[in-house]
């Protein structure tokens, strides 16, 4: 099950889809300690993922998106980025945004959120991730994020991309991932942290010294 996505979802991979390891990562939008682990992934685990690094073709990451009840922000921001991913295709841009959403998560953060409604909210992100990809490779309006990112239909109908937020949660779920961040090597959960513990191993302050060793003995490389 572990690096199993939908073909429409394959945005959510980074690096090679027939590594031997998959790597997968729940997070939070809103969970600062979820900020710090994808940070740290970004500055220490992509470059060696990547094509030509080190470990090219040996494990890829799988972002999960988990939400948090108590997080009002969460659920659209992480539709944000599965509005970019369904937009342009491209693992590489949904990053870009995964990146951009946590490095602003402040702004989203419940005590300023609870004066915004929902549409507020959207409108933000949308406005937050366009204005990033200007001068880019990748070409992404806010107006086209909105598009997807905006409730449809029936009076309680969802989103475009609500059915891939649904098809995350229930991913979560099924490893009985309670808090973020987490992580599963292969389908297994490795770790996460909760009450500013660390539970199994696995710190969202890790740096290239542990994830190194980290890699050595775990994924034997």
């Amino acid at each position: 099950m572990s690096g199993s996505l939908r073909p429409s979802l394959s945005f959510q991979r980074q690096g090679s889809p027939s590594s031997e390891h998959t790597l997968d990562l729940f997070v939070d939008f809103q969970c600062p300690k979820s900020a710090l682990i994808t940070k740290s992934i970004q500055d220490n685990l992509i470059p060696l993922i990547s094509p030509g690094g080190k470990l090219d073709g040996k494990l890829a990451i799988v972002f999960r998106s988990a939400p948090q009840n108590w997080h009002i922000s969460s659920a659209y921001l992480a539709e944000t980025a599965f509005a970019v991913g369904r937009l342009t295709g491209s693992s590489a841009a949904f990053w870009q945004t995964v990146l951009v959403l946590f490095e602003n998560q402040s702004n989203f953060f419940n005590v300023r959120a609870s004066g915004l409604s929902a549409t507020q909210i959207r409108e933000e992100a949308a406005s937050l991730v366009s204005a990033s990809f200007k001068g880019g490779d990748a070409s992404v309006s806010s107006a086209d994020i909105l598009k997807l990112t905006t409730n449809q239909g029936a009076p309680n109908g969802p989103t475009t991309v609500t059915e891939d937020l649904q098809y995350n949660v229930k991913f979560a779920r099924q490893l009985s991932i309670q808090h973020t961040p987490s992580l599963a090597l292969d389908g297994i959960v490795q770790g996460h942290n909760f009450d500013g513990g660390i539970v199994n191993g696995i710190s969202s302050s890790w740096g290239a010294p542990e994830w190194t060793a980290w890699l050595k003995d775990v994924v034997r490389v």
